[in-house]
């Protein structure tokens, strides 16, 4: 089954994630669409802080852990961190 999102889905991940047109790039798979960009520690500080973790996951030493995941595990990565955001799922 197809996957669609518009440009509102894309502008609202973009203004929750304090990103700008430029930082983003997406992934079109069989099962969902993906936003990915790269943050400092600070801008994953505040990703957790907000507490609503849901679709969010972080590259860590090339894996991918969700975000609910991230307070189990000492965050290390410096000075930049690869994430990626669900946008849509089918």
């Amino acid at each position: 089954m197809a996957i669609s999102i518009d440009h509102h889905d894309i502008m609202q991940a973009l203004k929750e994630f304090k990103l700008e047109v430029t930082d983003y790039y997406l992934e079109f798979t069989e099962h969902c669409v993906h936003m990915y960009w790269v943050a400092c520690p600070s801008d994953i500080q505040e990703y957790l802080a907000k507490g609503d973790w849901t679709c969010l996951d972080f590259q860590v030493k090339g894996t991918w852990i969700p975000a609910e995941e991230m307070f189990a595990k000492p965050f290390t990565e410096r000075p930049f961190t690869n994430c990626r955001y669900i946008l849509e799922t089918n």
